[in-house]
C-alpha cells in the first residue's frame, strides 16, 4: 500500500470488497473525529481487506465526538482523533495567550468531555485514541514551554484514567517516520480542516494494526528461518562452522547476531521459532554446537526442517506438526528464488528476505515483530514453545502398532473445571478472540463482557485447565452457559487447537451435562453452530452426540437435546475434577 497512490487505494478496495460474501459477517470499525477524515475510510478497509478482513469503515457526523460515541455498538472497534488544533479555533495561538486560570479551566473542560468519552465507550471491543500531540506545532513562533507542559498534563490524565478497552497511538511515531511536511497539510486544514494528509494515514494504519490483528486473531504465530546467509553469513557446508560470520568478530556478524538477539525476545513472548533449511542437518548442528560465539542453541528453535527437500513442502509440514493455519506463519529467506516459490505456491505465508545491505536487516526484522504482537500475552502464550517441545515427547509415544485410544490413555490427562474463574479471566476473553478451529459460534468477547457473564446470575463461565504427564497446557477450554427461562443455551464452546485430538471435548461435553443437569437443574439444552472457513472440523459434532437439528441452512445450524436422552459414552481414561472456590 506504501507505494500506491490514493486513487488505486479506492479502486483497489472496491474491487477487493466484491470478493467477499455478502452474508459474511463484517468487523464494525467506526472513526470519531473533529477533524475531516473521511479518505482514512478507504484506506483502512484496503488494508484490511487484502489481508482478508470483511471490515467495514463508518466516518461518524464531523466535530459531534461525545454524541456521536453514545451510539456506537459495542461489537465496533472505534477511532477517535481529537485534535487539540480544532478543540478552539487556532488553538496554539490562543494557548501562549492564556493565563494559569484560563488553562486550570481549559483542562477542566478536556477532562471532563474525556470522562464522558470514556463512559460511552468503556463496553465497545476496542478504542484506539491518538495522544495529544504539539508535533505539528512545534517551530521557533509557536513554541512556548507553558504550551508544552499542558500536553504533557493532559496526556498523563489519558493514559492513567482511560478504560481497560482504550490503546493510546502516539501520533509522533508517524511524524517521526515520515517527516512533518509529509504528515500535515495546513492549507488543507484552514480551507476544509483537513489536517492529515494521504501519506500520515497510510503510516498511521501500520500503527493500528498489530493491535487490530490480535485483537481479532490474527497475530502471527511462528517465525521460520533459512540458515545460510539469514542466521549467519556464509554456506555451512562450503565455508565451515569455524568461517561462518554470527557475531562481533566478524566483518558482517555484529548484523546476524542482533538477529539472533530479535529472536531471543521473540522467543521470550511465546513466538515460537524454526528452521527449515536445504543442508546437511551435521553441518547445522556443527554451528550450534562447536561455535562458542553463537548466542543461539539448538533447542531454542521448537521445530527444524534441515534437508533436501522443497522448502514449501517443509513449511506446510510445519503447520501440520505445530497444528497451526499456514497463515500465522511467517518465514525468514535470502533467496530470491526460495521467497519466490513460498509467495507463488502458498501466499498465505508472509515471507521475509534479507536485504542485499545488511546494515538493513535487523531494522526489518525490529519491524516485523510487530506481526507477533498479542495485546493479551497471557502466561499460556509465554509457555508456547515448551508446549510444542512437550508435543513431540508425546508424538514419540505413538508407536506404529498403537491405536489412537491406547496413547491417548498412556498420555495420563487431567482436566480441572472451574466457573467463573476470576484468575484466568483475562485468558477466557483471549480465547474467544484467538480460537477458530474447534469452536462452534465464534462469538468474540472482550474482558468487560466476560466480566458481565461473571456478575450475571443468568450465565455460567466454565473453563478447562488441561494437562499431562509431560507438561501443564494451561487453560485450554471453555463454554459459555445462557439461561433462558427453561432452555439452558450453549453460547460459546470452544478449545484451543493445542489439546486436540485427545477426546477432551466429549470428557468436557459429558461434564458439563452433569453440571447442567446437577446444578442448575436444567432439562433441555440448546446449541448453535455457525460456519466459517476454520471451524469445518466441528460441523456434526452436536449430531454425533446427539442433539436434534431444529434449523439447518447454508450457513448454521441450531439444536435442541432433552438432556434426559443424553448418554455418556465417553470411555477415556481421563481424570476430572472441579476447582474449589
Amino acid at each position: 500500500m506504501k507505494n500506491l497512490k490514493f486513487h488505486e487505494i479506492v479502486k483497489n478496495n472496491k474491487e477487493l470488497n466484491t470478493l467477499f460474501d455478502e452474508n459474511q459477517k463484517k468487523i464494525n470499525i467506526s472513526i470519531l473525529s473533529n477533524i475531516s477524515i473521511h479518505q482514512l475510510k478507504p484506506i483502512i478497509e484496503y488494508n484490511f481487506r487484502s489481508n482478508n478482513l470483511n471490515v467495514d469503515v463508518t466516518v461518524k457526523e464531523y466535530d459531534n465526538i461525545l454524541q456521536e460515541s453514545s451510539r456506537i455498538n459495542k461489537d465496533d472497534i472505534a477511532i477517535v482523533f481529537w485534535e487539540l488544533i480544532n478543540i478552539i479555533e487556532s488553538f496554539p495561538f490562543e494557548f501562549i495567550n492564556y493565563n494559569a486560570k484560563m488553562r486550570s479551566a481549559f483542562f477542566e473542560k478536556i477532562t471532563g468531555e474525556l470522562n464522558l468519552l470514556f463512559n460511552n465507550l468503556e463496553n465497545n471491543k476496542s478504542v484506539f485514541i491518538n495522544k495529544f500531540s504539539d508535533t505539528c506545532f512545534t517551530n521557533n513562533h509557536v513554541s512556548h514551554h507553558q504550551y508544552h507542559a499542558f500536553i504533557e498534563e493532559l496526556n498523563n490524565y489519558l493514559i492513567k484514567n482511560k478504560p481497560a478497552n482504550f490503546i493510546v497511538i502516539d501520533v509522533t511515531g508517524v511524524f517521526k517516520d515520515i517527516g512533518i511536511t509529509n504528515s500535515i497539510d495546513f492549507r488543507s486544514y484552514y480551507h476544509s480542516k483537513t489536517l492529515y494528509t494521504i501519506s500520515f494515514y497510510k503510516e498511521y494504519i501500520q500503527y493500528l494494526n498489530p493491535y487490530i490483528f490480535s485483537i481479532l486473531g490474527k497475530s502471527k504465530k511462528a517465525i521460520i528461518f533459512d540458515c545460510d546467509n539469514t542466521l549467519w553469513g556464509g554456506v555451512a557446508g562450503e565455508d565451515g562452522y569455524l568461517n561462518l560470520e554470527l557475531s562481533e568478530k566478524h566483518k558482517n556478524g555484529k548484523y546476524f547476531k542482533e538477529i539472533h538477539l530479535l529472536i531471543k525476545n521473540l522467543i521470550s513472548k511465546g513466538v515460537i521459532v524454526g528452521i527449515c533449511s536445504k543442508n546437511n542437518f551435521q553441518d547445522v548442528a556443527d554451528v550450534f554446537e562447536k561455535r562458542e560465539d553463537f548466542l543461539l542453541e539448538f533447542d531454542d528453535f521448537t521445530i527444524r526442517k534441515i534437508n533436501w527437500e522443497d522448502k514449501a513442502k517443509n513449511l506446510i509440514e510445519i503447520s501440520k506438526e505445530l497444528n497451526i493455519g499456514i497463515d500465522s506463519m511467517v518465514f525468514v529467506d535470502d533467496s530470491e528464488f526460495e521467497i519466490g516459490l513460498i509467495n507463488t505456491l502458498i501466499a498465505e505465508i508472509k515471507t521475509v528476505k534479507v536485504p542485499k545491505n545488511l546494515f538493513e536487516y535487523p531494522a526489518i526484522i525490529s519491524k516485523k515483530t510487530s506481526l507477533f504482537f498479542d495485546i493479551s500475552n497471557s502466561s499460556e502464550d509465554k509457555m508456547r514453545n515448551q508446549m510444542y517441545k512437550q508435543e513431540g515427547i508425546r508424538k514419540k509415544l505413538l508407536t506404529a502398532n498403537e491405536s489412537m485410544d491406547d496413547y491417548i490413555n498412556k498420555l495420563g490427562i487431567k482436566i480441572e473445571f472451574s466457573n467463573k474463574d476470576e484468575e484466568c479471566l483475562e485468558r477466557i476473553a483471549q480465547l474467544t478472540q484467538k480460537t477458530n478451529q474447534f469452536n462452534f459460534t465464534t462469538k468474540r468477547y472482550t474482558v468487560n463482557d466476560i466480566k458481565f457473564f461473571f456478575n450475571s446470575s443468568s450465565y455460567d463461565v466454565v473453563s478447562i485447565r488441561v494437562s499431562d504427564n509431560f507438561g501443564n497446557f494451561g487453560v485450554t477450554g471453555l463454554c459459555i452457559l445462557n439461561y433462558e427461562s427453561n432452555i439452558c443455551q450453549i453460547d460459546s464452546f470452544l478449545m484451543s487447537c493445542r489439546i486436540l485430538g485427545r477426546n477432551i471435548e466429549h470428557v468436557f461435553l459429558d461434564e458439563l451435562f452433569k453440571f447442567v443437569t446437577t446444578k442448575r437443574k436444567f432439562k433441555l439444552l440448546s446449541a448453535t453452530y455457525n460456519k466459517t472457513k476454520k471451524n469445518i472440523q466441528v460441523e456434526n459434532f452436536f449430531e454425533l452426540k446427539g442433539f436434534e437439528v431444529i434449523y439447518k441452512s447454508d450457513e448454521s445450524k441450531k439444536y435442541q437435546m432433552k438432556v434426559k436422552n443424553y448418554n455418556m459414552k465417553t470411555k477415556y481414561n481421563i481424570a476430572t475434577l472441579w476447582k474449589k472456590k
